[in-house]
């Protein structure tokens, strides 16, 4: 690690330094999130399936894209019933403190009789990313998509972190069965709740 220091003298060039490394790195990805931003627009799904099983490995296609009921159902099967309870309960207050939150339209007639207003509309949709790997992070999936729900964001879809643990690992005391190609089986509830059934 670098530490760099205000009392040093040469801490002004090595500041500098520093930021211009930083900003080289940010051209560096902006090039490459360009380019796979590009080529999802330009060829949808298909591209998003190619980076899922580049980056990922895992092979998806468009027609596998979406989360079946049955995967769901299955994956989830096995969680305590504590933590589906729990789970639960946080998606009803959040989506209760967020119902709260929301604006309302203003329509006002100003003194020379001209109607002014301000309209709230939700976005056409929403991609969240839920980290995956060592951990599983229902909390990312319910804080994320439930505002967006309550705002009325038609389409939201959800890429989970690709992890090749088996389910069981993180709840050892239970007999949770291995879906390789699934997300966390936590996180799957939690998007369950959430009525999001995308993959990637």
């Amino acid at each position: 690690m670098r530490r760099l220091s205000t009392a040093d003298a040469g801490f002004d060039a090595a500041f500098r330094g520093l930021l211009n490394e930083s900003r080289e790195t940010t051209a560096r990805v902006d090039g490459v999130v360009a380019a796979i931003i590009a080529a999802v627009r330009d060829r949808g799904d298909t591209a998003l399936c190619d980076y899922t099983r580049q980056f990922d490995r895992q092979d998806l296609t468009p027609a596998t894209l979406r989360v079946t009921a049955d995967e769901i159902d299955a994956a989830t099967a096995g969680i305590p019933a504590e933590l589906a309870a729990a789970l639960d309960l946080a998606a009803q207050r959040i989506e209760a403190f967020h119902q709260a939150q929301m604006p309302s339209d203003i329509v006002h007639t100003d003194a020379a009789g001209l109607t002014l207003g301000m309209r709230w509309t939700p976005l056409d949709a929403a991609g969240l990313y839920v980290p995956g790997g060592k951990a599983a992070y229902p909390s990312s999936v319910l804080m994320n998509a439930l505002p967006a729900r309550v705002a009325g964001v038609p389409v939201i879809a959800v890429d989970f972190g690709y992890t090749d643990r088996p389910v069981h690992e993180f709840f050892p005391d239970k007999v949770i069965p291995h879906f390789d190609a699934l997300p966390h089986a936590v996180n799957q509830l939690a998007a369950h709740l959430d009525s999001i059934h995308r993959r990637a």
